[in-house]
């Protein structure tokens, strides 16, 4: 046979593989699919090849199952030979179903096509599964059935609906049913289903009285859902009625104990058995041979059961009646696989007790056996999709947790186990399985310092964190102790339990905390400014003060230089006028007056001299304050300029009071360093504070006597970016009401003409203002004064 080239190119385009034998069935020719889809080698698709070949190619790799191949070859050629068109489905070893179809030729010969059908194959038995699923639960259903097409008020109902009022097809209509409503539950009929069509109630769900054919009035549930149409208006009512009546009786019927027990085991799809085991002779309930499908001489002893166990599940059974029979169980309960009557392997459960006689043997079984074929099928069909629920949920990013009613963990990813176990402790990790109770997780996770920021009280944090879990509303975020934050999602399921979903924000807290960082420096950056701004404008007005000041002392120090000169004149010639008085004759009285008077205007004059040499320290001390100039500003050894100014002060004092003493301690920290300082000023107020310090202890050892140890002590201390200075003495201390003022200008509490007051004010501007830095006291009266500096250690202007 010769196949034109251009034919040949398109029968290899078809999905289907495509072969022709000639009379004797030998291969003449095959497209290039049908090797492929056969599964043969090139080299076996050969013209010449016969097909009892291919077939026993076939047999060899399983595809006819178990059994003689040459037998199944025959079988399959003389099917052939009968020259009737066949068409069957082939289900190979590999799980593929292929459609293969063989025609004869006219001519002689034989065409056959081979097609893959298995996603076809599998779609039209899952649709016959579910279609018949759904005719066995109409028929199962007590309720009966109706659907309501509201704009044409055209009511279908079910046979059973019918049937349960005794209503022949077509008799029961919409206006027919509202019409047969019982008066007194018109008002809640109509109610309820204005509720459900307007949208108030996702479910029309009411229980209302309706008469039936035989005008009997009858307790029935009425339950449905509405369809809508595109502006969400009902269009249709689709549900199932309930004879309400049917289910009491039923409960009544329930409290017979027999006919409860019967009623529980056809609920059950389960039946009685009465095993004899001394006879081996066993009694079946009617419903067993129901429920399993089987005929009274197909089921009649233990063997006929036993003989019907799938051989793999029958050393199980057996160990599970040995151990029953032993005592090792209270009762006996074993899942097995059997033969059904129509050849197909469904499942079976079975349950029995067994009665002892005196010496503990078994002589009687009692039990149940039921068909748990459609629960095996349900089993499998929920275990599929749990494990395409847990592929879904292990691609997310995010932990997912699924909690049961009792808050109990039914299933959790790899990153919700990530989480809150890899920074956990052991005996906390270990916890994250399916069982785990939420509370007693995170009450051991709490004790063991798995949440940071949870505070001390614990059952404080377990009262908050269990009632958001009750009431689920919005997320909030939680932080663990390596550092993870997580932003917490829970919602509440149907039957009570929770979901949470737990998203990783710790990059995002990271930038929030790095733009917190800079907006920080940032508002410190301008703080820093607008202090510099406040000093340089401080600066400017104590500028301008010094002027005003320095003018105001110049101009004052004129007058009082004549004050003070004439009134040290004025005394010396007072001097002299007694001088020359004393040679004059008086009488007693008058050179009496005379003496008293002189002495009073000596002792005025004197007076005068003494304010103004007071005056005049004022105001050398207000040019002193005023003076524009504070030295160079550069890096300064902070060690030694306190070092240099203790001893400047103290032989300054000896200088001025001959036999001065006082012990000095030096507590000078070697890291202090250097500090951005103006030295000259930070010497004049060093100065400041030890000759005070001077002060208060001479006047102390004056107060005490003799045995009093005068000391000194200054102290350095490094602060990183600040440096402190401490000025201590054991004076006599500054009193509580003194201490508020001691900063203030020309507040002294030394004798007139011992101090001027703005020694300390000068020092609190020249650390404070000038410097940025801060200058404190410390005391208590009668024992010590402290003054502590802190300096920044770079410049601040």
């Amino acid at each position: 046979m010769v196949v034109d080239a251009r034919l040949s190119a398109g029968l290899d385009k078809i999905n289907a593989g495509f072969a022709v034998f000639d009379e004797n069935l030998r291969l003449v020719f095959c497209n290039s699919r049908y090797p492929l889809i056969r599964g043969y080698p090139i080299e076996l698709c050969t013209p010449g090849v016969t097909l009892a070949e291919l077939f026993r190619y076939n047999a060899a790799r399983g595809d006819y199952g178990n059994g003689d191949a040459e037998l199944q070859v025959a079988e399959r050629i003389a099917q052939i030979r009968r020259n009737e068109d066949v068409m069957v489905d082939q289900a190979l070893s590999d799980g593929r179903i292929l459609a293969a179809s063989y025609r004869p030729l006219a001519a002689g010969g034989l065409m056959t096509t081979y097609e893959d059908v298995t996603e076809m194959r599998r779609a039209e038995l899952t649709l016959r599964r579910d279609q018949a699923r759904y005719e066995q639960v109409t028929k199962a259903i007590s309720e009966g059935l109706y659907d309501w097409n509201i704009e044409s008020n055209d009511l279908q109902v079910s046979e059973h609906l019918n049937a349960l009022f005794d209503f022949a097809e077509g008799e029961l209509n919409a206006s027919d049913w509202i019409a047969r409503l019982h008066p007194d539950d018109f008002a809640s009929y109509r109610a309820a289903l204005r509720a459900h069509l307007t949208g108030a109630t996702s479910v029309l769900d009411t229980e209302y009285r309706i008469r039936d054919k035989a005008d009997v009035y009858r307790w029935v549930q009425d339950r449905g859902i509405a369809t809508r149409n595109l502006a969400g208006r009902a269009v249709r009512l689709v549900g199932a009625v309930s004879d309400i009546a049917i289910r009491k009786n039923a409960e009544r019927a329930l409290r017979n104990s027999e006919e409860r027990y019967s009623l529980a085991m056809s609920a059950i799809n389960e039946g009685v058995y009465d095993w004899d085991v001394a006879r081996d002779e066993i009694f079946y309930s009617p419903n067993v041979r129901e429920v399993m499908g089987f005929t009274e001489e197909e089921l009649r002893t233990p063997k006929d059961w036993i003989q019907r166990i799938h051989p793999e599940d029958l050393p199980a059974y057996r160990a599970a009646w040995a151990a029953h029979f032993r005592g090792e169980t209270r009762r006996f309960l074993c899942e097995m696989r059997y033969r059904h009557v129509d050849g197909s392997i469904h499942w079976a459960r079975q349950h029995g007790t067994g009665i002892r006689d005196s010496n503990g043997r078994v002589v009687r079984v009692v039990g149940s056996t039921g068909d748990i074929s459609a629960e095996k099928t349900l089993e499998r069909e929920r275990d599929e999709a749990r494990t395409r629920l847990s592929v879904a949920l292990e691609s997310m990013s995010q932990g997912f947790a699924l909690f049961d009613a009792e808050d109990r963990l039914v299933m959790c990813n790899s990153p919700y186990r990530r989480f809150f176990t890899e920074g956990a402790d052991p005996e906390v990790a270990a916890m994250v399985v399916p069982g785990m109770s939420f509370e007693d997780y995170a009450r051991k996770a709490f004790e063991s310092g798995m949440y940071p920021d949870a505070g001390s009280d614990i059952e404080a944090y377990m009262r908050v964190r269990l009632a958001r879990r009750r009431t689920p509303g919005g997320g909030f975020e939680l932080q663990l102790r390596d550092g993870t934050w997580l932003y917490v999602t829970e919602e509440p399921t149907h039957d009570k339990g929770l979901v949470a979903i737990y998203t990783d924000i710790t990059d995002v807290k990271r930038r929030e905390h790095e733009l917190q960082v800079a907006r920080l420096a940032a508002e410190a950056a301008l703080v820093d400014l607008r202090r510099a701004q406040d000093r340089l404008v401080q600066t400017e007005k104590l500028a301008s003060l010094g002027q005003v000041t320095a003018g105001i002392a110049h101009e004052i120090k004129n007058p009082l230089n004549f004050v003070n000169n004439f009134a040290a004149l004025s005394s010396e010639l007072v001097g002299e006028m007694n001088d020359v008085l004393a040679g004059a004759t008086l009488d007693r009285k008058t050179r009496g007056e005379l003496d008293e008077l002189a002495e009073t205007l000596k002792n005025n004059l004197e007076k005068v001299v003494q304010h103004g040499k007071r005056a005049d320290s004022i105001v050398k001390n207000m040019l002193q304050h005023s003076r524009e100039g504070s030295g160079e500003h550069r890096p300064t050894d902070i060690n030694a300029i306190v070092d240099d100014s203790l001893n400047l002060a103290y032989h300054g004092a000896r200088a001025e009071k001959a036999g001065f003493s006082i012990g000095f301690q030096r507590d000078l920290d070697p890291s202090v360093g250097m500090a951005d300082i103006y030295p000259q000023e930070i010497t004049r107020v060093l100065l400041n504070l030890i000759s005070n310090g001077f002060y208060a202890i001479t006047k102390r050892r004056a107060e005490v006597g003799d045995g009093f140890e005068s000391m000194l002590s200054a102290a350095t201390k490094n602060l990183g970016d600040k440096v402190e200075i401490r000025i201590r003495d054991n004076g006599t201390g500054i009193p509580a009401g003194v201490k508020e003022k001691i900063f203030n200008p020309f507040f002294t509490t030394k004798p007139s003409g011992e101090g001027t007051g703005l020694g300390l004010s000068i020092s609190h501007d020249i650390i404070v203002k000038q410097h940025g830095g801060s200058i404190d006291v410390e005391t208590e009266p009668g024992v010590f004064t402290e003054f502590k500096i802190v300096l920044p250690r770079a410049s601040q202007i």
